[in-house]
């Protein structure tokens, strides 16, 4: 049996109530506020259709993102518009809440990184040095024989 706010009494002064989804938070030592969005991975449409959801994305000029690999490399500090749509809800167990269901984002001022030994925390120090200057980033992708004789 699910409840609804309408069927509480409401002379009930404190009502439970969810974690918001946003708030302020500490992100390397700066105090940011966050948005936390949800979508929801894939469905079926009432023709029976499977659909898998994405955001749309927009560059700063407001024109469609085609190439979303492009958006590979983000990075912590990009500056973005979120469009949400707000879904207010009420679980006897979580209490009345809101989720807010990603829309759309339109990226402002894209920061990439990952790739510099700086981003990670590392300076220079005397001793190996590579055969190439050029660092290969890491692809968690990548797949390593696993032989369990090496355990």
């Amino acid at each position: 049996h699910k409840a609804s706010l309408k069927q509480q009494d409401p002379s009930k002064k404190d009502w439970k109530l969810a974690d918001l989804p946003y708030g302020f938070e500490d992100i390397d030592g700066k105090p940011s506020f966050v948005i936390k969005t949800k979508m929801k991975a894939k469905g079926i449409d009432r023709d029976g259709r499977t659909w898998t959801s994405t955001p749309v994305l927009f560059d700063a000029k407001g024109q469609p993102v085609r190439d979303r690999d492009s958006l590979k490399g983000m990075w912590s500090g990009t500056i973005a518009k979120v469009n949400f749509e707000a879904c207010p809800f009420y679980q006897a167990a979580l209490g009345a809440g809101i989720t807010l269901r990603l829309k759309a984002v339109q990226i402002i001022d894209l920061v990439e990184g990952g790739g510099s030994a700086e981003s990670f925390g590392f300076g220079e120090e005397d001793g190996w040095t590579g055969t190439t200057s050029e660092a290969t980033p890491f692809d968690s992708t990548t797949s390593v024989p696993f032989d369990e004789s090496d355990f």
